[in-house]
């Protein structure tokens, strides 16, 4: 028995791609899945909006999410899909909409929650992240209120 996974491609049942890679590696999907479910899986947890942002010449997406206790982004850089491996790099942005009182980041590639690295100050309309952690995989920024 065959599923298809395209038009054009029949792929054999056994293969379970970005799910399992061998035994002994993470498996990606799986556990980006995982741990971004452990933060916005939750009846408590209401979608609030998308936006793309423009830093010089890069976009980012910011997806906005919110709880009474807290605010939680989860913002990625938008760059085209290749198989070249992309680092971790950083972004001076502000992100409107938030008044936090801590803030953390959560890598979902790994299990850690992270105290911010950069710094960030309040302005007018949000705040003002230097040096914010980003990638081309949605990191989750928390804001405690």
């Amino acid at each position: 028995m065959h599923f298809r996974l395209r038009f054009d491609t029949v792929v054999d049942p056994m293969f379970q791609g970005l799910i399992h890679v061998s035994p002994f590696e993470k498996r990606p999907a799986y556990t980006a899945y995982r741990n971004i479910s452990l933060h916005l899986a939750d009846v408590s947890v209401s979608y609030v909006k998308s936006v793309r942002k423009t830093v010089g010449a890069d976009v980012y997406r910011l997806e906005y999410y919110s709880t009474a206790e807290k605010s939680m982004i989860a913002y990625w850089k938008v760059v085209p899909v290749t198989n070249d491996p992309f680092a971790i790099g950083t972004v001076d942005i502000e992100i409107e909409d938030i008044e936090p009182k801590s803030v953390s980041v959560v890598d979902i590639m790994d299990d850690d929650t992270d105290p911010l690295p950069g710094s960030f100050a309040e302005t007018g309309t949000g705040v003002h992240f230097f040096a914010l952690p980003v990638s081309d995989y949605p990191l989750l920024l928390i804001a405690e209120k």
